[in-house]
């Protein structure tokens, strides 16, 4: 598992993607969606590869390979899962493709969910990123001010909330690997807003600010897959 995801983190997803496929995995409990988190990752980012690369048809094929886990990875897929950048990822795959309907089949797709900004310590609290994509198909949509708003709210909630003080007063599936691991939450909440703020900077292509908010981000926690994603991505 950590092989494989240090794959990820260094770009190298072919590689991850085959360590994945070879083996079973059994989570336990309080760590579920670490191999998922993983394997949708690969798939996505070879996705963007190929579209970087004009292989739409490629990208596609990756990316419906995440409408159903493989067994292998022991977990389904959570029932209302947030895919809100799968969606934003296919809409541009068939854009490319001169298929105009089913692009925007699948920008409406990716529009959907609350776009408030919220704490997301457990590893099935919603993500800033389901947020960004949101914005991002808004955008495909002609509706930059909407767009705008949502980014807006990124970089609001990010500076709103970066020194709160978290405390869990309830139990969760994520508990124990908190309390083994004895994470600092408070800093673990300044990651998730600089994070937020960085997607913000970057919904507003102040990309500046925004690989500022990601290069803090990654010097707190080098682990950030998100920051990191999307410190490098050449497609937005």
């Amino acid at each position: 598992m950590e092989r494989l995801t240090i794959y990820n983190q260094l770009g190298d997803f072919e590689t991850a993607k085959a360590l994945i496929a070879e083996r079973k995995f059994q989570p336990w409990e309080g760590g579920e969606g670490k191999i998922v988190l993983q394997f949708c990752t690969c798939n996505i980012e070879l996705a963007k590869q190929a579209l970087e690369q004009n292989e739409p048809r490629i990208a596609l094929q990756l990316l419906n390979e995440l409408e159903l886990y493989p067994d292998n990875l022991g977990e389904g897929k959570l029932p209302g899962k947030p895919e809100n950048d799968i969606y934003y990822w296919r809409g541009v795959a068939y854009e490319m493709m001169d298929r105009p309907e089913e692009a925007y089949a699948e920008f409406e797709k990716a529009k959907q969910g609350d776009i408030i900004p919220k704490q997301a310590i457990f590893y099935n609290d919603p993500q800033p990123e389901n947020i960004f994509y949101q914005a991002k198909a808004w955008q495909k949509s002609g509706d930059e001010r909407y767009a705008s708003t949502i980014f807006e709210n990124l970089l609001a909630f990010g500076k709103d909330h970066m020194d709160d003080h978290i405390r869990i007063d309830y139990f969760a599936v994520s508990l124990p690997e908190l309390m083994v691991f004895d994470q600092d939450l408070d800093n673990k909440n300044a990651i998730h807003c600089l994070y937020m703020m960085g997607l913000g900077y970057l919904g507003r292509n102040d990309r500046r600010q925004a690989d500022e908010c990601f290069s803090e981000v990654l010097k707190r926690d080098v682990n950030h897959i998100g920051a990191g994603i999307h410190l490098n991505c050449r497609l937005l």
